[in-house]
């Protein structure tokens, strides 16, 4: 089960409103809070940094992870997955999202839109065999 709070996920939800022409991305900062569990604790921003198509890919601003990981160097957080919006699809991964998995422990929170309004959110983490996502539980906190 993954844990956010309702004012965290409330700002990606208005990112991904107010940005809804092309998919909005960030990390999201957490730690694990019982066994098989995590809290999902900051989230940070990022630029999607995709040459082109940004309405259907995304890509994080490396110098943004970079500068979040020394951040939380010698902290409990650490970066446990990231976000982004389907502008115009479900909270489901596409296919180009399972060919940019390649860190098998991070979360994928996806934001499906439908007219510039969010209609889902989902969590999501690769499977064992590295091959398709399975769903996460996502409880949010008030």
């Amino acid at each position: 089960m993954v844990t956010i709070g309702a004012d965290l996920l409330e700002a990606i939800k208005k990112a991904a409103s107010i940005d809804c022409a092309q998919e909005i991305c960030g990390l999201l900062v957490g730690h694990n809070s019982t066994p098989g569990s995590i809290s999902i604790t900051d989230i940070v921003s990022s630029r999607n940094i995709v040459s082109n198509l940004r309405e259907k890919q995304f890509e994080i601003d490396p110098t943004i992870r970079i500068r979040v990981e020394r951040r939380l160097r010698d902290q409990e957080s650490k970066i446990v997955g990231h976000y982004h919006s389907h502008p115009r699809g479900a909270a489901y991964p596409s296919k180009k999202d399972l060919e940019s998995a390649y860190e098998p422990d991070l979360l994928w929170m996806i934001i499906g839109m439908k007219a510039c309004k969010v209609e889902e959110v989902r969590i999501w983490r690769l499977n064992a065999e590295k091959i398709a996502f399975r769903p996460i539980q996502l409880c949010i906190l008030s």
